[in-house]
């Protein structure tokens, strides 16, 4: 699942380490390879179809990529709230959102 990624890839793209993020769902099969420069991420998509992306990759304002990312996450959580609440209360789910008390 992409959503148990994203804290640990804003936690590396934060602390100016690579990082990537897989989406392997059949039909979809990509992988996000992030690499910070300087104040910049370079995104490359890589495919692990015949498909391939145009173009292959995209640099983007750290600062950018992170609020993204970050509002993604947060935008989540709200639905989750809303719609299934009691998803944010399993260990897993608990786990990585860092709120692992155990």
């Amino acid at each position: 699942m992409v959503m148990e990624q994203v804290p640990g890839v804003i936690s590396s793209l934060r602390a100016r380490q690579s990082a990537q993020l897989g989406f392997y769902e059949q039909g979809v099969e990509r992988i996000l390879v992030m690499e910070p420069e300087v104040d910049d991420v370079v995104v490359e998509c890589q495919s692990m179809t015949a498909w391939q992306p145009v173009p292959r990759q995209v640099r983007l304002q750290a600062g950018e990529l992170l609020e993204m990312l970050t509002q993604l996450l947060e935008t989540f959580v709200i639905a989750a709230q809303e719609l299934c609440p009691e998803v944010l209360g399993e260990p897993e789910v608990r786990s990585w959102l860092g709120e692992d008390r155990h």
